[in-house]
C-alpha cells in the first residue's frame, strides 16, 4: 500500500507518521524527563530511587553566589518535572505542585528513544523506579 500510494505521487505515510511522533508534545515532555533523569539520577536498576526522593533532587535550589537568588539545582531536570506536573494538573482540571502519587501515573509511558521507566516495589518504602535502557527504540 505504501509504495502504490507513493507511486501516486502522495506522500510517505511512514514519514508522516514519525514525523507526527517527533511533534508530539507528551512524547517530546517524556523523552525530555527520561534524558534529564538519566543525567541526575542515572540509569539501570542500580539508580533506583523512590519518586518522593527523586522529586526532592529535581525540585532542590541552590544559590550560586552569595545573595543572589534561589536557582534550581538541576535546571533541565527541575523544568521536566514541572512541566509533568502541569501536564497532570491540567487533565485533572486543578494546580498543584508535583508530587509522587501524580509522578508514578505520569511514568507509567511508553519507550521513547530505547528507554522507558521501571518501577519495583519495596515493602518498606513502596515502590523504587530508574530509566532502563531497552533495545528498540519506539
Amino acid at each position: 500500500m505504501r509504495s502504490a500510494l507513493m507511486w501516486l505521487g502522495q506522500e510517505d505515510a511512514v514519514k508522516s507518521m514519525e514525523n507526527a511522533r517527533a511533534e508530539d508534545p507528551e512524547r517530546v515532555e517524556l523523552s525530555d524527563m527520561l534524558e534529564s533523569w538519566g543525567s541526575v539520577i542515572g540509569t539501570g536498576p542500580g539508580s533506583r530511587m523512590r519518586l518522593a526522593a527523586v522529586l526532592l533532587k529535581g525540585l532542590s535550589q541552590t544559590r550560586q553566589l552569595e545573595g543572589s537568588d534561589m536557582e534550581p539545582s538541576y535546571p533541565d531536570f527541575n523544568a521536566a518535572l514541572l512541566t509533568m506536573a502541569q501536564r497532570s494538573a491540567s487533565r485533572n482540571g486543578k494546580s498543584a505542585p508535583p508530587d509522587a502519587r501524580m509522578f508514578g501515573k505520569w511514568l507509567q509511558r511508553r519507550i521513547v528513544n530505547g528507554k522507558r521507566f521501571m518501577s519495583l516495589p519495596n515493602e518498606k518504602h513502596g515502590s523504587e523506579w530508574w530509566v532502563e535502557l531497552v533495545a528498540s527504540g519506539g
